[in-house]
């Protein structure tokens, strides 16, 4: 091996990180929902989307949500090669089966709904594609293909395979500042003014092209076979920037904001590059794509490890990680007198020195250590709390070996809890149950306990800003001259626990209370710091450290600082910020010279602290991820939603967010909401919304930081056919005319039946009166004469009951406009009786009633079917020369009426009206009959008739039979 490779592979291997310690890179696979692990490429779009292409289709990611797009929805190939964005905001899938998707308002177009992309497909896939200013869109693939396409037209078709060997084809496809067509390929760049011209060759490689990557507009950087890189300006090179890549396999490349040239290979992983220098090596292995976001983190794909985001602060910051403490993780930090800085695993103590980990260590037989302090004696006191306690003395180190010397630890003959060291370091105060214990150092470790029962037990102790001791228990004290004594500047936070504190100078101290309250107390007075964001801090707060005006302090897993605490003794209220890097298990945090140093279950990272209070903030942005009317997803991509009345409308959202942290959000629908809603929702219901338009507007932030601009929803409600205000102004006004029409119809109906049952109380009173005529009663009283002069007294006996008889049901006819039809023919059985005794037995008669009628149930009106048997009697059997016959049927007709049959075998219905009109059977009680059954009819729904017809037609007497429809009344 060359020497100038063998120097570069040693420099790679002390730049390699164990990437799954790293706080500072996120790998993302199937476990954190990808649905493969082979990710092929990767691309951001003008909205800040990261696109994924993968052998699964496309992923589109927004920093916490994948969304994976398949053939199932609409791709035609699961296995995408290449994702571009056009200036029409139309994201292109070149898929690895030769066809082409692109994506645009939430929508995949394939051939189905996109004819064109018929005929955008070739046997060997399209790689990329070249826009122009009138965005004609120009794809090609190594095969040296190229589609024209515009408006959604395939205009042109050019093959430029130049008859050169399988192997060379083109490498990349744009134009020169003269307007001219380049051509890319491994023996140079071809330039031809007109895509039907014959290509030129205008620039020669002395060495074959391998890969050319577009930096910028005119500007790309090529790689030969030689593995040298260079920079292309229009078609001519600018400047060679590397040559000592030894790999030709890269897949992408990228120039970011500070001018590093990012290079991403298959087999020897990402390199940054600054100045011929290769600044930073990432050694991931199959890479197939790379990209810089446009807040500068880098994204990586890999065929087998799916998808690697690093922090863009990674150059930056140095870490040691966890595999140099024994994958234990680092517990507590503290200071040297010498610059250094102590640190323990929990097994040992180690020290940093000058950003690097001395090799030496302190074993101390087992014993799990969590407190360091350095006196400034060179002793270093350390253990766990409540247990033995280390003395380890003449610590000294050694920068030229980078070593350092100590004694044998000595293991003392107490255990301490809380460890509070006076000013003077002549004396150790711990506490241990009610107890306060003191250790005196000039004494050799003289130990010594005071009980204080008063007390009760102790959470913790230590010196505060005035030097005094101060003892956390039930109350807070003041420990002076071995006598307890109430704090009056803690009293308001009696029983609360203090779990850490901090002196900033002689005047302000800042106390952490039960985790999530931080307490300044000023000599002015007490001031609570995190009293407008303590929801919004994630766990409890664990420890404090400051720094030049900036308060910083710690959860498990995020670190946050305060610029200026000090400005709320002025009324100004402290804005809450935090590193944009999740860590695991944070268990300390010191600040030395100006560099903040975390200590954690991923291992140690030291950052300056002006790069952490100057970090420029990055807030999410907030967008509609799916909308609904009801059950129906309504496009979230577009401007605005308008529809007519719906029950519920649905909004989902989420937001770009590519920091570890969550969004919270804050939304309010102008014209319905009067203040803004906010929380960790992403889902909105709002039923019935009345017509109208509405303004949906939504915000985002990263826990406490500042709100992002406003995204806002215009929604159009359109009112509904019947909500038009027209339209109902319209049924208003039909429905008053359809309740007045009603309240006509009901006073005529009223005023109808009202002449109705006047009418036919005339008619009763008529009917009886024909009933009861003078004729009638002339006649019978004549035959009860005649039956006295014949000395006949029983017949006229007989006679004259049956009359008084008939005259009664008559007269109780007048109470009732119904009778049943058991006493109608009851009635009628009496008059004809008398009509057949008057006439000496003329006529015989019969009367039948069907066995399905209830004939003591059922009602007919009354004095209806008497007419047409007197009619039968006196203008039918009465003019026979011979005796003749009467038959009176009754049947059911249906649920609402009877049919009434009156036959007679009398002279018919032609002789009796040959007969003068005061003669025939169409007397008056007939003709009021035949209008009371009209009426009655109308009135009961039924339509009553009278049929009139010859009995035995043809016959010299034929007959006649009367047909009655009766309604029944209840």
């Amino acid at each position: 091996m060359k020497k100038k490779y063998l120097v570069l592979t040693i420099f790679l291997f002390l730049l390699r990180f164990t990437f799954a310690e790293n706080p500072f890179i996120k790998n993302y696979t199937i476990e954190d929902g990808l649905p493969t692990n082979k990710i092929i490429y990767v691309y951001q779009d003008s909205k800040s989307f990261i696109w994924f292409a993968t052998d699964a289709g496309v992923i589109r990611f927004d920093g916490h949500n994948f969304v994976n797009f398949k053939q199932s929805e609409g791709l035609s190939d699961d296995v995408v090669v290449r994702i571009k964005e056009d200036l029409q905001g139309r994201v292109w899938f070149l898929n690895l089966n030769g066809t082409s998707n692109f994506f645009q308002n939430g929508k995949i177009y394939n051939e189905t709904n996109a004819p064109f992309l018929k005929n955008l497909k070739t046997n060997f896939y399209l790689i990329d594609f070249y826009e122009d200013a009138d965005s004609t869109l120009y794809f090609y693939n190594t095969a040296s293909e190229v589609f024209e396409v515009k408006n959604n037209e395939i205009v042109d078709y050019f093959d430029f395979g130049f008859g050169n060997p399988s192997d060379v084809g083109l490498l990349f496809f744009g134009k020169s500042l003269k307007n001219e067509f380049l051509l890319w390929t491994a023996q140079g760049i071809y330039s031809l003014k007109s895509l039907n011209d014959i290509p030129r060759l205008t620039y020669c490689s002395p060495e074959s092209l391998v890969k050319c990557f577009s930096i910028n507009k005119n500007r790309n950087l090529v790689l030969d076979r030689t593995g040298v890189l260079s920079i292309f300006n229009d078609n001519k090179p600018e400047r060679k920037v590397f040559n000592q890549v030894e790999t030709l396999y890269i897949n992408s490349a990228a120039v970011d904001g500070d001018n590093n040239i990012w290079l991403a290979s298959y087999d020897q992983g990402v390199f940054c590059i600054n100045e011929n220098k290769i600044v930073l090596h990432l050694d991931i292995k199959q890479i197939q794509g790379f990209i810089v976001d446009n807040e500068k983190n880098i994204w990586i794909t890999s065929s087998s490890e799916g998808i690697y985001k690093i922090n863009p602060e990674l150059n930056k910051f140095n870490f040691i990680d966890n595999s140099e403490f024994e994958n234990l993780g680092v517990r507590d930090l503290e200071p040297s007198h010498n610059g250094g800085l102590w640190l323990t695993n929990g097994r040992s103590i180690q020290m940093i020195y000058n950003n690097k980990l001395v090799d030496k260590k302190i074993e101390l037989n087992g014993s799990v250590l969590n407190n360091i302090y350095e006196l400034k004696n060179n002793t270093i006191i350390t253990n766990s709390n409540g247990t033995e306690v280390y003395a380890i003395e003449k610590v000294k180190y050694n920068p030229v070996l980078n070593t350092f010397e100590y004694r044998t630890p000595i293991k003392l003959a107490f255990v301490l809890k809380n460890i509070a060291v006076s000013n003077s370091e002549k004396f150790i105060y711990s506490s241990l149950n009610n107890s306060i214990s003191i250790v005196n150092l000039e004494k050799n470790y003289y130990f010594s306990t005071y009980p204080q029962r008063s007390t009760g037990r102790i959470n913790n102790i230590f010196f505060n800003r005035k030097n005094q001791l101060v003892i956390n228990a039930t109350r807070n004290f003041v420990f002076l001259n071995d006598t307890l004594r109430n704090s009056t500047e803690l009293a308001k936070y009696n029983g609360q626990k203090i779990t850490s504190r901090l002196t900033i100078d002689k005047q302000n101290e800042i106390y952490n209370i039960i985790g999530n309250q931080l307490i300044l107390c000023n000599d002015s007075g007490t001031f609570d710091l995190a009293e407008k964001f303590r929801t919004l801090i994630d766990y409890r707060i664990r420890n404090l450290a400051y720094n030049d005006s900036t308060l910083f302090f710690f959860t498990s897993n995020s670190v946050y600082f305060i610029n200026n605490p000090l400005q709320i003794i002025k009324g100004k209220s402290p804005v809450l910020n935090r590193l944009n890097v999740e860590f695991k298990d944070i268990n300390d945090i010191l600040i030395i010279e100006n560099i903040l140093y975390i200590a954690s279950y991923d291992g140690i990272i030291s950052i300056p602290v002006k790069d952490c209070v100057t970090e420029e903030e990055k807030r999410p942005k907030p967008y509609f991820y799916k909308i609904f009317l009801d059950d129906e997803e309504y496009d979230s991509d577009s401007e605005e939603i308008v529809f007519k009345h719906r029950k519920r409308l649905s909004i989902e959202f989420a937001s770009l967010n590519f920091s570890p942290y969550p969004s919270n959000y804050s939304y309010k629908l102008e014209g319905i909401d009067q203040n803004w809603i906010s929380g960790e929702g992403t889902r909105v219901v709002y039923l019935n919304l009345s017509p109208g338009h509405y303004s949906f507007k939504l915000k985002a932030r990263k826990g406490m930081e500042n709100y992002s601009e406003e995204v806002v929803l215009p929604i159009v409600v359109k009112p509904t056919f019947f909500q038009n205000r027209i339209i109902q102004t319209f049924i208003v006004l039909f429905i008053l005319f359809v309740v007045f029409v009603i309240i006509w119809l009901v006073y005529a109906s009223q005023i109808k039946k009202k002449e109705i049952e006047s009418t036919l109380i005339t008619l009763e009173h008529k009917a009886l009166q024909s009933m009861m005529n003078p004729h009638f009663i002339f006649n019978a009283l004549g035959s009860i004469q005649r039956y006295l002069l014949q000395n006949k007294a029983e017949e006229a006996g007989i006679y004259l009951s049956q009359f008084a008889r008939l005259i009664r049901q008559n007269m109780n006819s007048l109470k009732t406009n119904s009778i049943c039809i058991d006493d109608e023919v009851e009635r009628l059985r009496n008059y004809i009786e008398l009509e057949q005794f008057r006439m000496n037995n003329k006529f015989e008669y019969t009367i039948d009633v069907d066995d399905e009628i209830d004939g003591d149930e059922l009602g007919i009106p009354s004095m209806v079917v008497q007419p047409f048997v007197e009619n039968a009697i006196w203008h039918g059997i009465s003019p026979l020369p011979e005796n003749g016959k009467i038959n009176i049927k009754f049947r059911i007709n249906d649920e609402n009426s009877v049919i009434v049959i009156v036959e007679d075998t009398g002279v018919g219905i032609k002789k009796e009206s040959a007969k003068p009109k005061s003669e025939n059977n169409l007397n008056m009680g007939v003709s009021l009959t035949e209008k009371r059954l009209k009426l009655i009819g109308e009135k009961y729904g039924v339509h009553a008739k009278v049929i009139s017809e010859e009995l035995l037609p043809g016959e010299n007497f034929p007959g006649t039979k009367i047909t009655l429809i009766v309604p029944l009344i209840p």
